[in-house]
């Protein structure tokens, strides 16, 4: 299993690449490097998700209903992209339990990365 993330240049976007089989333990872990850069935003931010090459999680992952990312104040939107269906049931049932409005699912990261942009732009007209 490996989680990476970056923030993206010129973009209020985190993206975050998920590899392989993820446990409880080692989202937390993540989550642990991602909220300091939440606290410090000066503004919403938003999470890129690539699921593309991440394999069905551990089973304690269930328990990540309160994740950063749902509920984080900062964290505006959440894309994620590329999961299989398995993956893609899974983690709908977690966003259920967080009671989440944050997440949509996307096919693919272009999909994903407009319905961002068009999030973004609406923020900006506000």
């Amino acid at each position: 299993m490996a989680i990476q993330y970056h923030v993206m240049d010129d973009m209020p976007v985190i993206r975050i690449d998920v590899q392989g089989k993820i446990s409880l333990k080692e989202s937390q872990e993540i989550e642990a490097l991602l909220i300091p850069i939440l606290d410090r935003a000066e503004r919403p931010l938003y999470l890129l998700i690539d699921m593309s090459r991440m394999e069905v999680p551990s089973p304690d992952i269930l328990r990540a209903s309160n994740s950063t990312g749902f509920i984080h104040p900062n964290v505006k939107k959440m894309a994620l992209f590329g999961s299989s269906a398995v993956v893609r049931s899974i983690i709908n049932f977690i966003v259920r339990l967080a009671a989440s409005d944050r997440v949509q699912f996307f096919a693919t990261e272009q999909e994903a990365m407009d319905y961002l942009n068009q999030a973004i732009a609406e923020e900006h007209a506000q």
